[in-house]
């Protein structure tokens, strides 16, 4: 009677029999027990029994029709469960499959890989696979972008509606910092300088404010277009990047995680180039030099960048200039894309 009384309370409007609140089991291949979270914490509650002393035998959750998850509570709140909600505003959908999970996807393997790996270390090991190189997809259980909705007050992770949470703002810093290169890793572009372009004009001007407020120096907001409409973005200046790069450190070295996975080493050179450490040439040398360098083995735009020590931007100038005159060309690509270039 307890029970079904406290149900209508939830919305549930049902009255259950004895045997179905003794096992409410799954199919699932281990047989499991589970229990709503409501009926656990009414239970509770009237019997004055700890939470805390409850969690401790919880070994799975999930939500109803969803994938099981393996996990010894709590799931603790880390930079690293930060940076997830990162990542499903940048590439994740919280639109639901038939199996009941949610997704993200990303087309580099290693970032790929990287995702994964903070799932399971932050909320626990779903009951099968949920990595699919041939989709260049992780599908995450459902009740992890419940667990993420609810900790931030956050209603969708769509391309327009997306929005950082206010929370987020009076987080400690590596949260903060955690958010920043996540979303840097799935909507930032490292070229000779580091930046956001994003469609959704709301989103980008609160990603600007958590790195301002991280004491990164950054530009105003700049309005560009594309054919679906406008685009808005802003960049880091070059001159933060070595406290950008030594903040990334401080913080993977504790979560392990927290990097720019893929572009990690785009960023490491580019941190490492400087402005006053690029070398001043006569005209012409640059592209002699490269020449040089293409001559018996093709090289990518970065790899030939940091032999000849100047930015990924001139070494792709020189290399159009000199693909017009017939004097380079692309034989092919790497197997992360990156075209190989060959002096003819």
């Amino acid at each position: 009677m307890f029970i079904s009384e406290k149900s209508f309370q939830y919305g549930k409007g049902k009255k259950y029999t004895g045997s179905e609140i003794r096992t409410l089991k799954t199919t699932d291949t281990h047989q499991r027990e589970y229990c709503y979270v409501w009926m656990l914490l009414e239970l509770a509650n009237e019997i004055g029994y700890k939470l805390g002393n409850i969690q401790k035998y919880i070994v799975a959750y999930k939500v109803c029709s969803g994938m099981p998850i393996t996990k010894k509570l709590p799931v603790r709140v880390t930079p690293e469960f930060t940076s997830i909600l990162a990542h499903f505003m940048g590439d994740g959908t919280d639109k639901k499959t038939r199996d009941g999970t949610t997704s993200y996807t990303q087309y580099n393997d290693f970032g790929l890989e990287n995702f994964q790996k903070k799932i399971i270390n932050v909320f626990g090991k779903p009951e099968r696979c949920i990595i699919s190189k041939k989709y260049h997809t992780v599908f995450v259980p459902k009740s992890i972008t419940s667990i993420l909705k609810k900790c931030f007050s956050v209603k969708s992770f769509g391309t327009y509606e997306s929005s950082v949470p206010e929370i987020l703002y009076s987080m400690p810093d590596e949260h903060k910092l955690a958010f920043l290169v996540a979303f840097l890793v799935d909507e930032g572009t490292i070229y000779d300088t580091v930046s956001f372009r994003l469609a959704n004009r709301k989103l980008v001007e609160q990603v600007r404010k958590i790195a301002i407020s991280l004491g990164y120096i950054c530009s105003g907001l700049l309005t560009s277009r594309n054919k679906n409409g406008n685009v808005y973005g802003f960049s880091i200046s070059n001159y933060s990047l070595r406290k950008l790069s030594n903040d990334i450190k401080r913080l993977s070295k504790k979560y392990p995680t927290c990097n720019l996975t893929q572009k990690q080493e785009h960023f490491d050179y580019l941190t490492s180039l400087g402005r006053s450490s690029i070398p001043k040439r006569e005209v012409n040398k640059t592209k002699e030099l490269l020449l040089v360098l293409l001559k018996d083995e093709p090289k990518t735009v970065l790899e030939l960048a940091k032999l000849a020590g100047v930015c990924r931007r001139t070494t792709r100038g020189h290399l159009d200039d000199m693909e017009r005159l017939k004097k380079v060309r692309v034989i092919g690509k790497k197997s992360m894309g990156a075209k190989l270039w060959l002096a003819i």
